[in-house]
């Protein structure tokens, strides 16, 4: 009698913990065990990083430099369509999450301003709140004598 032996034995592969719970993968570093690109700047020293940062900066810059107006508002329209999209599907603790990033990111913006660009930034939100004003339907009250008819 011989036993006939299966020559690729079955290994079963389980995932991970993590990819079925239901926490937002920021809280959870999904990303880092994705991303080998990110694995490989832990080793980056603060220095590298500024430089790494300030070059993508410069890059960035005389690509948006280099495009029309036109091009210019298809990105920012793709742009919001794809953050509307990312915002409906978000759940609770993840739009939290980007609440309180983006508070601390203009907290620490508006700490480092200095008094001219603080000026220039109210300014900028004034103009802002003028134009919305002016394009809003203008209400029209009953005068006081009808307002005051029920009581």
């Amino acid at each position: 009698m011989s036993a006939t032996v299966d020559p690729a034995p079955v290994v079963k592969t389980e995932t991970p913990l993590f990819y079925n719970c239901n926490y937002p993968a920021t809280l959870l570093n999904l990303d880092t065990y994705q991303n080998v690109k990110s694995r490989s700047k832990w080793n980056e020293s603060p220095e590298a990083r500024q430089r790494r940062l300030a070059r993508n900066a410069e890059r960035m810059r005389e690509k948006r430099s280099k495009e029309s107006d036109e091009e210019y508002r298809a990105r920012l329209a793709r742009n919001a369509e794809a953050n509307r999209i990312r915002r409906q599907n978000e759940s609770d603790m993840e739009r939290t999450l980007r609440l309180m990033k983006n508070a601390a990111r203009q907290r620490l913006r508006r700490a480092n301003e200095s008094g001219e660009d603080r000026a220039k930034r109210l300014a900028k939100s004034a103009e802002r709140m003028r134009m919305v004003r002016a394009s809003a339907p203008k209400v029209e009250k009953p005068n006081l004598a009808d307002r005051l008819k029920g009581y």
